[in-house]
């Protein structure tokens, strides 16, 4: 279940670490970009192979409970064989992304926030996939 939460943390801190590096060098923002897609790619590998051997039970982990009022609700990740072949894709793509926008967006002044952009769309597309509360799922859409 720690590789469901690194999966969807690391690009994540990856942004924000981009976001507070100011304007360095290119390669610096590209190299993290880079790594926080390729961490969250192997985590997903990581939870995608043990559900290919069997190993994965499919189950919800929470992590948070967090009281609104009345009702509370739980920061929690569901994990079974749909959500790591979903989250395998999406960090797939994400990484191709990473990778090609490299020399596509190369003198580009605003490589910066696009690589930020992407990496906090690919954390929220993988909160999408692994959210088991409502309040979770809105907040990745």
């Amino acid at each position: 279940m720690t590789a469901v939460l690194v999966e969807v943390v690391a690009p994540f801190l990856a942004a924000a670490l981009v976001f507070l590096t100011g304007k360095r060098a290119p390669r610096t923002i590209a190299t993290i970009g880079v790594a926080g897609t390729a961490v969250a790619f192997l985590a997903s590998w990581a939870v995608a192979g043990a559900a290919l051997l069997g190993d994965l039970q499919p189950r919800a982990q929470a992590y948070v409970g967090i009281p609104a009022g009345a009702v509370s609700f739980d920061v929690a990740f569901r994990l079974d064989g749909l959500t790591a072949l979903v989250g395998l894709l999406v960090t797939s793509v994400a990484l191709a992304v990473q990778v090609y926008s490299i020399a596509y967006m190369r003198g580009d002044p605003r490589y910066r926030s696009y690589v930020a952009f992407v990496l906090l769309f690919t954390s929220a597309m993988l909160l999408v996939v692994t959210a088991v509360a409502l309040v979770v799922l809105l907040v990745g859409w």
